[in-house]
């Protein structure tokens, strides 16, 4: 599925005021909250980064625009199409406006690495007080940005036809686990006790709350990211970070394991080009799932424990996404560590879907059909490989689940 907030550097700095008057001592308070993080992060800047503290009407235009980079209404409505037939998003959702305005109203600051500028929220000239810790966030962008080629971690993969998005999360969240754990240092560094008192009680913004779903992924980089970069800071300080810019995580099965990560994990090249032989359906979007992106298939569904246990497993994936006319249909081709590992996942996974579907009816003891309504699936395990197949009919699903790839 689409990783719809990865092109995206949450949660503030730089040389430079730009916009909103922040009052006097600005420019000192800066140049010390600058220093700070420079000493902790351990990364000296190359050249000084504009910032600008904007009020919150031009603050949320700049963070929508940046959200909207490589990424066209028509994209967009293909990954809400995605969600709905995974049974991730509810058909009647309102998707861009879950994304562009509710994610919006909870952002503090933002990092643009095309343009190479800090933009910060300053609401009632609060940007030097509690909150100061997102300047520290954000200019650590900056400086990941000057020594790292953030642009080049996170490429637009839009115009792409074999995409990997979830190489390009993994590296996402490095770099936001990276810059939370600065932000953490930040905060024990030049926080004051009542300061740090005053950021925990801190009223949170009241916005509508995501889908489950959606909001565990977007929450991805700043928890299991956060871990993860924490995992390397214990392990070697600032330099262990930096190394892993050098040797990039490549999977967000990493990320959630970065024991794994230690030992030179890497997944399985698995190959999935397009569907033969169907020659009605187009093929619209293929990607990479990634072992995050199912389990979140299954933790929607069943216990966060028994999705995590079966991602265990997970070794590689990939998927196609295709139209005919109104009707959408997903190939999913994915590899586990063994038969069992396999067959363990696709058991996790008919019974995730029948908590969705409670009334469906289940075929087949080898290959498996799952059937409510217009959404059917079908299964079928062979060696350590699992094979999904979403379509609008029984005859349909499994039609893909047996089709030649390329």
């Amino acid at each position: 599925m689409r990783h719809f907030a990865a092109a995206l550097l949450f949660a503030g700095s730089a040389v430079g005021l730009i916009g909103t008057r922040v009052g006097s001592a600005a420019p000192s308070q800066l140049a010390q909250l600058e220093q700070t993080t420079q000493q902790i992060r351990h990364l000296a800047p190359l050249h000084s980064v504009p910032a600008a503290f904007l009020p919150n009407s031009q603050f949320n235009a700049v963070v929508q625009a940046n959200q909207r980079r490589g990424e066209t209404d028509a994209q967009l409505e293909i990954g809400r199409r995605e969600l709905v037939l995974l049974g991730l998003l509810s058909p009647s959702a309102d998707y861009k406006s879950l994304i562009y305005q509710n994610i919006t109203s909870q952002v503090l600051g933002l990092y643009d690495y095309y343009a190479h500028k800090l933009y910060v929220r300053n609401e009632s000239g609060k940007v030097f007080g509690i909150d100061r810790y997102a300047i520290a966030h954000e200019y650590t962008h900056a400086l990941q940005d000057q020594h790292y080629n953030l642009k080049k971690l996170m490429p637009d993969q839009s115009a792409l036809t074999y995409r990997n998005s979830d190489a390009e999360s993994a590296h996402h969240s490095l770099i936001e686990g990276d810059a939370v754990n600065t932000e953490y240092l930040y905060i024990s560094k030049a926080y004051t006790p009542t300061e740090i008192h005053d950021l925990v009680n801190e009223p949170a913004p009241q916005v509508k709350p995501l889908p489950a779903a959606l909001q565990r992924e977007f929450d991805f980089p700043y928890t299991a990211g956060v871990q993860f970069a924490e995992t390397l800071y214990k392990t070697g300080g600032m330099a262990a970070v930096d190394a892993a810019y050098r040797r990039l995580p490549t999977s967000t099965y990493e990320i959630m394991h970065p024991a794994s990560y230690a030992r030179h994990w890497k997944p399985a090249k698995v190959a999935l080009h397009g569907v033969t032989g169907l020659t009605d359906w187009k093929q619209v979007d293929d990607d990479v799932n990634g072992a995050f992106g199912l389990d979140l298939l299954l933790w929607q569904y069943l216990p966060r424990s028994q999705a995590d246990h079966v991602s265990n497993a997970y070794r590689g994936d990939r998927y196609v996404f295709l139209e005919n006319g109104t009707q959408d249909a997903m190939l999913l081709k994915t590899v586990w560590t063994s038969h069992s590992t396999a067959a363990a996942a696709k058991a996790a996974w008919v019974q995730s879907i029948r908590k969705r579907l409670p009334n469906a009816r289940v075929t087949g003891k080898g290959a498996t059909t799952v059937v409510q309504g217009n959404v059917s699936v079908y299964f079928h395990v062979s060696k350590n490989t699992l094979k999904v197949a979403y379509a609008p009919t029984p005859a349909l699903a499994q039609q893909f689940g047996t089709a030649a790839t390329n």
